[in-house]
């Protein structure tokens, strides 16, 4: 009789421990879905900057540059361009910005106050 009414009042724990495990559960949640965005818009913009230093560096005029780097890059939305010969002249300089907007409620105040970052990628090419 007894170990009846000690395992009923066990339920009102589990409640508790829910309710202290629940936020930490979301955070490490929403912090992986963010991270991962961020990561998957890096990459994504350094393959591009690449890419486009790549075909710079081989004599594409930086119109036709440009127009890759947006296609290569059409799956994180707009991009900001900027193709620059180095001091000596030698080097072509690619650099590729995104403002990406942080989607998640808790992770995305963390990482920037006004919800939005600048992701950069740059790469940098001898010219042919």
């Amino acid at each position: 009789m007894r170990t009846h009414k000690f395992i009923k009042n066990r339920k009102g724990q589990a409640m508790v421990e829910t309710i202290f495990v629940l936020p930490l559960l979301f955070l490490l949640i929403f912090g992986i879905i963010e991270f991962g965005r961020i990561y998957f818009t890096y990459m994504t913009l350094s393959n591009a900057a690449r890419e486009g230093a790549r075909y710079s560096a081989v004599g594409m005029s930086s119109t036709d540059v440009e127009s890759h780097i947006n296609n290569v890059t059409s799956t994180v939305g707009t991009v900001v361009v900027n193709i620059e010969d180095d001091a000596t002249g030698d080097n072509i300089v690619v650099s590729v910005v995104h403002d990406l907007e942080l989607i998640t409620p808790i992770v995305g105040p963390m990482i920037s106050s006004d919800g939005h970052l600048d992701v950069r990628a740059q790469a940098e090419m001898r010219k042919e």
